[in-house]
Order: structure tokens, then sequence, then C-alpha cells
């Protein structure tokens, strides 16, 4: 039996204490209709707001009380199968009861009310995963009454799960060996195609004295060639590695003209004075700080120049540096007086492998990547492009690049 008692204490006109006075109720009926009304309360609001969820309630005594959806979780029927503590194991997988017995008495004591997963076998002997839930409940008085959960068939979730965690593997694999590979075909090509530049190179020198004007053209030839290869090789590559996500930029605080300009003018000022072109390059600040890639963005000024030698027959191609006083930003633009692009073309000139001269008849070599490349170096470092061309004039390429002070 349970008893209610509620005592006063009575004290007389000097404020002894004389004696108590108090009422007794039995109220056993009254907790254990309680500890029903709570149990059918957690019960149905489980039932109510969780779809092909089972819930489940257990006085920690006797039998479990299962709702129809838990019947069905299980497999199992109402008519011929009484769940209890025992019986419940029994359906479980065997490696795992250990750990549903451990569950249960960590709930019991009130130490845990963490989700379980476990593996059940039903009757047609496959195996099904379920997650389960227990909370102990307990009185107004902290008395533990009985504990209820609910269970739900998780196996086509955790499949599912297990698939992507595959594919997911199989994708960086991939990923993985695709860079792995061009980084192999890459030094493959390159370390011969330097070995024969070079020795091309040495035989130029130790015959110059007997060369006669077609051989010397034959070996300007082997050394373009191999060059072209080289670039090809290097293009391809970072293409990929842009593509598949590879590429690691480091970003630092760069010189625009001291560490990158300057080497693009070293560099270009042969070719273009072998071309006949004249070269200008004009800046009205001495010292432009950016933040960015250091890399990318010489590669980009590499692929624009390129471009500008390639497709320039005469006239000149001009670097020219500006920066307004308080504008928050400087301007690199690239000009030439080349072959131009025509205005159908400018839609797509950023789409890789694409060029406006095509077939095997076009008039410039090159795989149609420079401005891909270019286009994704400038989203990499957050930097603006704008171009400008007319068809027969040239073409004008302006970077915008965020100063910093």
């Amino acid at each position: 039996f349970l008893i209610y008692l509620s005592t006063t204490l009575i004290k007389d006109k000097d404020s002894k204490s004389v004696g108590l006075i108090g009422v007794a109720k039995d109220i056993t009926e009254f907790k254990q209709a309680e500890a029903v009304l709570r149990k059918k309360e957690y019960m149905l609001t489980q039932s109510q707001s969780l779809a092909h969820i089972g819930s489940w309630g257990w006085d920690l005594k006797g039998p479990i009380e299962w709702s129809d959806e838990t019947y069905r979780v299980y497999r199992v029927s109402r008519e011929t199968f009484i769940p209890t503590a025992e019986s419940l194991i029994s359906l479980i997988h065997p490696e795992d009861r250990s750990l549903m017995q451990k569950w249960l008495e960590a709930n019991i004591e009130g130490k845990s009310a963490h989700n379980l997963e476990f593996r059940i076998i039903i009757p047609d002997g496959s195996v099904r995963i379920i997650n389960g839930t227990g909370d102990l409940i307990c009185d107004s008085d902290g008395k533990p009454l009985y504990m209820a959960g609910t269970v739900q068939d998780i196996t086509e979730r955790k499949l599912a799960e297990k698939e992507l965690i595959e594919a997911k593997e199989k994708a960086e694999q991939s990923n993985k060996l695709k860079t792995e590979f061009l980084a192999q075909m890459s030094h493959e090509i390159r370390s011969p195609m330097n070995a024969v530049i070079s020795f091309a190179n040495l035989l130029k020198e130790d015959l110059s004295k007997d060369l006669t004007p077609d051989q010397l053209e034959y070996f300007e030839g082997i050394d373009s060639a191999g060059h072209r290869l080289i670039r090809t090789v290097e293009s391809i590559l970072n293409a990929s590695e842009l593509q598949v996500g590879t590429y690691l930029p480091d970003f630092t605080d760069i010189d625009l003209i001291g560490e990158i300009l300057k080497r693009i003018i070293s560099e270009y000022n042969i070719l273009t004075e072998d071309k006949g072109l004249k070269f200008n390059f004009i800046s009205n600040i001495g010292e432009a700080v950016i933040h960015g890639d250091k890399y990318s963005i010489y590669q980009l000024f590499v692929n624009l120049m390129d471009n500008a030698v390639k497709y320039t027959p005469k006239g000149s191609i001009s670097i020219n540096v500006e920066k307004d006083k308080d504008a928050p930003e400087v301007k690199v633009t690239i000009e030439d007086t080349g072959i131009g692009i025509s205005q159908e073309f400018m839609g797509q000139m950023y789409e890789p492998f694409t060029q406006e001269d095509k077939g095997y008849s076009r008039r410039y070599e090159g795989n149609g990547l420079g401005l891909s490349l270019v286009k994704k170096y400038c989203e990499l470092n957050g930097i603006t492009i704008e171009v400008e061309s007319k068809k027969g004039i040239g073409s004008k390429f302006t970077l915008i690049f965020a100063y910093k002070k």
C-alpha cells in the first residue's frame, strides 16, 4: 500500500509544541492509475507523432506492451508472440544480445536514454537493422514507474548510407588515381622532352659552324615543337587539377609588379622581339600589393601573353598597370593588335578545348585550354576579368585585382 500522510504541529499560547494532528490516505490505486495514464500518454504520443515507428512500454516486471507498429517492425504476430525481456532478446542477432542487455540495464538504472542500433533476425531468416530508444519514466516523487521507447526499422537507410559512403570513397579513389595518372604522365612526357630539347641544343652548339640554314631551321623546329608539347601537357594537368578539386592554392600577399609582371616582361621580351613585335609596359604606380595564389596568377598572365604573342602577327603588345588614387582596386590590361575575336565566339571562348579557328587546317597551334584556365584562375583568386575585342583589330583583356594597402 502507498499512504499519503500530512501532519501539522500544534502549539500552545506560548508557542510551545504540544502535539501533532495529521491525515493519512491510501493512494495506492491513485498511483497505479497515474502510472497507467503516463504509460498510455507516452505510447499514444509516440505512435501519433512518429510514422512507421513502433512504441513500447514496460513496467520493469512483466510483459512488455507493444503498439501494432512494433509488431510489424519485428515481423511477429500479436497472436503468437508475447513480448517480454526474454522473448525480445531471443529476436536479436546473437552478436548484439549482450549489447541490448547492457543497454536495458543502463536505462533501468536511469543512466542512459541514448539510441541503440541493433540487428534482429526475422522469421524468414534475414537480418534487419533496428534503431531503438528508451526512457525511464518516473512518478512525481522520482520513483521509476516503467520504461518506454520506440523502435524503427532503418535497414534501407543504413544500406543507402553504406552505398553513399562506398560511392564517395570510390569517387575519391578515382580522383586520386586520376591525379596520380596525370602527374605521372606529365612527368613521363616532360622529362624525355626536356632531354630531347637539351640534347638538340647541345648538338646545335657543337655543329653550329657546319650547319646549313635548313639544318638550323630543323633545330629550331625541334625546340619549338618540344616546348609546345610541354606547354600542352602542363595545361591539361592544370585544368584537370582544377576540375577535380585537387589544386591547393597558397594565398599570400604578392607584389603584383615586382613578383609577377617583371618576370613576365623578362620572359616575353625575347619572344616579342623574335617575332618583330613592339612590347610596351606602362604603370602609374611603383608597387601593387594584392592577396592571392602566386602560381595561378602567374599562370593566367602566361596564358594571356601566350595568346597575345601567338595571335598577333604584327604590331604591338602592351601591359598597362593603372590605379586611381583612392580606388580600392588595381587594373592590369593586356592589349594587342592581333587578329581579334569575333562577337559570335565571345560567348564560348572560356569553354575548354574550344578555339575559334578549328580543324586540321587551322592557322594557329594550341589546345584551347588557355582562356579556360584564365577564367578558372580568376575565379580562384576573386579577380574580375573584362574583355574587349574586334575581329582584325585586336583584343584587350582587363584584370581587376583588389588592392591591399
